[in-house]
């Protein structure tokens, strides 16, 4: 099993999408930003799942850019406010400390022009969500 996976049930079938409602695993009752990025459900095309799914079948959802993600989101504004801190040094030769944190903050704002470029460019073209079965559905 990848840790990279949540699991959900079928909550709705439409004509182009499944409605998958997400179950909290153990590790998002622990987690300090829950309400940040926890969605109730998320909508799947059908097109994208390689077998049909059932109404309250359970699945998994397995998600492959999760720690490319991870450092995009967190490390490019890290890296860019660390370099407009030495930017600075660098051009004015001093330790003038309010001018360093103007060219970090600079280098913070930076970072989230690229980061929505980034975004925009490859949000959907290269990730990829497999849905496994979990359990049988099973008709009564």
């Amino acid at each position: 099993m990848t840790s990279n996976c949540v699991y959900g049930r079928v909550a709705e079938i439409s004509d182009t999408k499944y409605t998958i409602e997400l179950e909290e695993s153990s590790a998002c009752g622990s987690c300090g930003i829950k309400g940040m990025c926890s969605k109730e459900s998320v909508q799947i095309e059908k097109n994208r799942v390689s077998f049909p799914l059932k109404q309250s079948q359970i699945v998994r959802l397995e998600f492959d850019r999760v720690i490319q993600t991870s450092i995009i989101l967190y490390l490019i504004p890290i890296i860019l406010f660390f370099t407009g801190i030495a930017l600075a040094r660098f051009l004015f030769d001093s330790a003038n400390e309010p001018i360093q944190l103007g060219f970090g903050i600079a280098g913070l704002v930076a970072s989230l022009f690229l980061i929505r470029l980034i975004d925009n460019r490859y949000s959907d073209k290269n990730s990829t969500i497999q849905i496994k079965k979990i359990e049988k559905y099973q008709e009564d």
